[in-house]
């Protein structure tokens, strides 16, 4: 470890003075120098002490073990590429009062997913998100009056991004590597504003964009929808184990007594029960996870009239996927089933 002359400026810190992936920074310390765990690839956690107020350029970068980390309050500024490649960080926290993000300042953090921009914030650098490939989602706040040239170029796996009203988009290279991004939401009702910012996006980005207000309305229109599905008990991968003139029951050689009992217990289940372990268990329902890429797959409405059309489609949607439950579940009541053979 290295400090400065008065103590209050950590310059370095190397893979010696980390302690079982853990450092913790002295007290007194009011600055992280650039470049100070440049490269501490053991580096998993670390607490920055409130009275930390500058990060300098680098602080972090290719701390490759690195998985989350708080910011302190009083901290103003990520500066250039301060947690860069940072291939493991998941979680970072900001304090309200971060006004800028700095070029290259989470660049490759290839693991984080998600992030929460402080309302503070005004500026993100050139190439800021450069390479996040798990990044789903961002939310700009209004704050923000420019994204600079290639600021999320290669997220490969970013979806949808929220643009407050009145940002400035420099250049035609902010988004380039972004193949999933399927929405750019603009919190902004004003027709000539939305048609010049439209105008800034490459070609590719134009047919992206959509008010913030029909975004909602997609959003829930597609939930209305899907959730028909979890409240269909037929959907349900059990409900047919359930119904006693399937084959799969009529198989089960029990006392009649017994069987009598079972068939008057299971005949008064309730069909809510299986549209509640629909809601909990949807990631398994085959039929809403189809519902859900096929809803998807279809163009969003970019004016409030057209709206009605892609509910239609939706509603076509999921209406087959409910039917093609119910048809194979009546196919099955309808396989005549054999009497069990008397033993010799």
């Amino acid at each position: 470890m290295q400090l400065s002359a008065d103590g209050k400026t950590l310059l370095n810190v190397d893979e010696n003075d980390i302690i079982d992936g853990s450092y913790q920074i002295p007290a007194g310390i009011t600055t992280i120098g650039a470049g100070a765990f440049s490269h501490c690839s053991s580096l998993q956690t670390i607490t920055i002490p409130v009275g930390v107020t500058t990060i300098g350029a680098g602080a972090f970068s290719h701390c490759s073990s690195l998985q989350a980390i708080t910011i302190p309050a009083g901290v103003t500024t990520i500066d250039n590429g301060t947690f860069a490649k940072c291939s493991s960080l998941q979680t970072i926290v900001f304090p309200a009062g971060i006004t800028a993000i700095g070029a290259r300042a989470f660049s490759e953090c290839r693991s984080l997913q998600r992030i929460t921009l402080p309302a503070e914030v005004t500026t993100i650098g050139i190439g800021a998100f450069r390479g996040c490939r798990s990044l789903q989602r961002i939310t700009i706040p209004a704050g923000v009056t420019t994204i600079a040239n290639t600021a999320f170029i290669n997220c490969t796996n970013l979806q949808t991004l929220i643009l407050p009203a009145g940002i400035e988009i420099t250049g035609y290279s902010v988004f380039p590597g972004c193949d999933k991004l399927t929405s750019i939401i603009i919190d902004n009702d004003n027709q000539a504003e939305l048609e010049q910012m439209t105008a800034s996006l490459s070609k590719q980005f134009k047919s992206k964009v959509i008010l913030k207000s029909l975004f909602d309305e997609v959003i829930r229109l597609q939930d209305k929808q899907l959730a028909r599905i979890l409240f269909s008990p037929q959907t349900n991968q059990i409900y047919r184990f359930f119904h006693f003139d399937t084959r799969y029951v009529s198989m089960v050689n029990i006392e009649d007594e017994k069987k009598q009992m079972l068939e008057k217990t299971c005949t008064t289940l309730s069909e809510e029960i299986f549209c509640h372990i629909n809601i909990q268990g949807a990631d398994a329902n085959r039929y809403y996870q189809k519902a859900k890429v096929l809803v998807g797959r279809e163009p969003w409405p970019k004016t409030h009239e057209e709206l009605r059309c892609y509910e239609a489609r939706l509603i076509k949607i999921v209406t087959k996927c409910i039917k093609q439950a119910e048809d194979i579940q009546a196919a099955i009541e309808e396989i005549p089933i054999a009497s069990p053979t008397a033993p010799a």
